[in-house]
């Protein structure tokens, strides 16, 4: 099983839904990440996706939603015309809205509840993720 990571951030673009195939679509969406380093503190955005089921997670959030996701890192190679090529997806599992783009939330790391943006009804999320009680400073494991 893939490793599960969270990152906050807020909304910056939502795509439509694309249906691929006749039984699998995906919706690509981007968040704006502030990342503090020791020379500064930058805005990056982060492009991820959501498949399947998961695409309805989108539907509610707005431009400027803040969020805590959390997402596992998946690639493949393949080898076409130009040669072999290899892509990475960034696969969103859950979608946590904290605060609407209207309420300015000054300090994400205050924030003690979620509200879930699924319908709790995911069977890996217990295996994956433990206890419903978790608050955003349990889930902040990225190293930067």
């Amino acid at each position: 099983m893939n490793e599960v990571y969270t990152m906050k951030g807020r909304i910056y673009k939502v795509y439509p839904t694309e249906q691929k195939t006749e039984k699998f679509r995906k919706r690509e969406f981007v968040i704006d990440h502030t990342n503090s380093t020791g020379k500064g503190t930058y805005v990056e955005y982060v492009k991820l996706q959501t498949v399947q089921q998961r695409c309805d997670l989108l539907e509610d959030l707005e431009k400027g939603d803040s969020v805590i996701i959390k997402f596992s890192v998946t690639g493949r190679k393949y080898k076409g015309d130009k040669g072999e090529q290899f892509f990475t997806n960034l696969d969103a599992i859950e979608i946590n809205l904290i605060g609407r783009s209207d309420s300015v939330i000054e300090d994400p790391e205050s924030v003690e509840e979620f509200v879930p943006m699924g319908d709790g009804k995911d069977e890996f999320k217990n295996e994956l993720f433990g206890p419903e009680t978790q608050t955003p400073q349990d889930l902040d494991d990225l190293p930067f």
